[in-house]
């Protein structure tokens, strides 16, 4: 495991799409010492790898190349894509790094990279565990938006229940001239981007069109059935 020092957080929650803001942790303040910089990405409806966060190590960079981050007890997880691990030349494709600060400069670095990991086209996020989860163990809210077509809600509850189990419930239901929307609740440590992916998928199987929209109402953000399919 390597042992890591705070270089700087120049970061904050809710920093402006326009505003290029990061996180750097090296081993030391010597800049030729071991370094990371997880930097925030771009507009999250762009489907380019390269428009999502970013990583720099020793001058190269890599956009959305980490499957899963955690922090835990000080100690920051990170698990990189395979071609990352060969471009980085990295050891192998997860590292481990302890942080040995204080318990406040933890969690503003917590904050820090959530909100780089929460950047960018959603398919390409990490899976987020430890203090870097949003809200862990709380309730997500996410709404389905779709058009008016032949569909049950019945049918749509269906596949919630299946497919989200005990991590969540339709909230609500609805409809009106531009069509209908269902709400649902998600709560505990689950792998968020995985879960609405195969919703999309049984969705449309189940006939509802591509363009359906899942507002996540945390992020205030939208994104279509057929871009988390990938049809």
């Amino acid at each position: 495991m390597i042992s890591m020092r705070l270089h700087h957080i120049d970061i904050a929650d809710g920093a402006p799409e326009d505003e290029l803001g990061s996180v750097s942790i090296a081993e030391t303040d010597d800049p030729d010492s071991h370094q990371f910089t997880f930097e925030v990405g771009g507009d999250p409806h762009d489907t380019d790898r390269m428009a999502s966060y970013g990583v720099v190590l020793g001058g190269l960079t890599d956009g959305g190349c980490i499957r899963y981050a955690d922090l835990t007890e000080g100690v920051l997880t990170l698990e990189f894509r395979e071609s990352t691990v060969r471009s980085f030349g990295l050891d192998e494709a997860v590292l481990r790094m302890r942080l040995e600060f204080e318990p406040g400069v933890v969690a503003a670095l917590g904050r820090g990279l959530r909100t780089v990991f929460t950047s960018g086209p959603f398919d390409f996020r990490p899976v987020l565990g430890g203090d870097l989860a949003v809200e862990p163990g709380g309730q997500r809210e996410v709404f389905l938006h779709f058009p008016d077509v032949e569909i049950a809600f019945d049918e749509l509850e269906e596949i919630v229940e299946r497919v989200v189990g005990d991590a969540g419930e339709v909230t609500g239901t609805g409809s009106g001239q531009t069509g209908g929307n269902l709400d649902i609740a998600i709560w505990g440590d689950v792998d968020l981007p995985a879960l609405l992916r195969t919703l999309a998928g049984e969705f449309m199987d189940a006939g509802l069109p591509g363009g359906s929209e899942f507002h996540l109402v945390g992020e205030n953000r939208r994104v279509s059935l057929r871009s988390l399919s990938g049809a």
